[in-house]
């Protein structure tokens, strides 16, 4: 429930000190390391290398 959970309130920008707190968290150690793949400031400039480079841009 949690994985599903976790890239919602990213999506919508929620830092990852509330995206923790949500979680019942005090810290974002654990939540940054388990839901890494699911927080969009991760993936993020990922896509936008991609989408440059699938425009020909560098």
């Amino acid at each position: 429930m949690r994985h599903s959970f976790v890239p919602l309130p990213s999506d919508s920008g929620v830092p990852l000190k509330g995206i923790s707190r949500l979680l019942g968290r005090n810290g974002t150690q654990v939540t940054e390391a388990v839901y890494r793949k699911q927080i969009r400031p991760v993936l993020l400039p990922g896509a936008q290398a991609m989408d440059r480079l699938l425009r020909g841009g560098c």
